[in-house]
């Protein structure tokens, strides 16, 4: 009984409590798709930037950046507001060729950029992921993450951000 106390007690103290770093990487591409699956509506409707930016403003604990209005290509749609590891997060939604592409924000302090392939990118680092048909750019930019995630290939995300000068 002893040695089966003693070997849970040092389970307990070398599993790492919380989520893996890891684990954090894959969220936005997760939560896209549980959104496509869900089939909900964006909390915010409307294709005004402005508007979008002060709705989720109100909502979270930093200050958003300017919301890029789209192109011909790219169509503004609205604003979400998401959960991950325990912060609030900024997504801006937008129809790309008419499939999702949403831009969570969220502030990167005690989190890192784990997972996914580093390229090059504007005088960027991105970690880039695909799974599940959607794909994932992600970066640290002024204490705040990025991450893109779309119903797009690699170069089809990258053509977007490009498009919509992020």
């Amino acid at each position: 009984m002893a040695a089966a106390a003693a070997v849970v007690m040092l389970l307990l103290a070398v599993t790492p409590s919380g989520p893996r770093r890891a684990e954090l990487a894959d969220v936005p591409l997760k939560e896209l798709e549980a959104f496509i699956d869900s089939n909900r509506r964006v909390d915010v409707a409307t294709d005004d930037p402005a508007r979008v930016r002060a709705w989720l403003a109100q909502r979270v604990d930093f200050a958003p950046p300017p919301v890029a209005r789209g192109s011909t290509q790219i169509e503004l749609i609205g604003g979400r507001l998401c959960l991950f590891a325990g912060r609030r997060v900024a997504s801006y939604m937008y129809r790309v060729s008419g499939r999702l592409l949403s831009i969570y924000i969220m502030t990167a302090n005690g989190l890192a950029l784990t997972g996914g392939i580093q390229t090059e990118r504007i005088g960027r680092t991105l970690a880039v992921t695909r799974e599940d048909g959607l794909t994932q750019a992600s970066w640290i930019e002024n204490g705040l993450i990025y991450s893109v995630v779309g119903e797009l290939s690699e170069p089809g995300l990258l053509a977007a951000l490009d498009e919509l000068k992020l």
